[in-house]
């Protein structure tokens, strides 16, 4: 009788320590599963933070450059006006022949205009 319970024991001890064997590999197991998904994550993450960086950084110098267009037409049209205006005071000196005084205002309109 003791020594099939003897017997009886020692199966029981060892489907045990089959049995702990088991949960402890399965354990393992899902420790690195779940470790590699967070690398993974990490990685992906990077990756992400990196396309939309780009994508800002891009979209800034395209901003930059709308702005310097805009400057630049700007300054275009404003030359445009000034070339307008000396063109018409030239106009105006050959009609009446003396300039004198039509530049005078001309110089004193342009000088109020700055001060606005």
């Amino acid at each position: 009788m003791f020594k099939e319970w003897l017997k009886v024991s020692l199966i029981k001890q060892r489907e045990e320590l089959i049995h702990k064997k088991i949960e402890l590999h399965q354990k393992q197991e899902k420790d690195q599963d779940q470790k590699k998904a967070k690398e993974n994550m990490k990685v992906m993450a990077k990756i992400a933070y990196k396309e939309w960086k780009q994508r800002k950084s891009e979209e800034y110098r395209h901003m930059k450059k709308v702005e310097r267009m805009e400057k630049r037409r700007q300054l275009m049209e404003e030359h445009e006006i000034k070339m307008q205006r000396r063109q018409m005071v030239k106009e105006m000196q050959k009609r009446k022949g003396t300039g004198g005084q039509i530049l005078l205002a001309y110089g004193l309109n342009k000088n109020l205009k700055q001060l606005d």
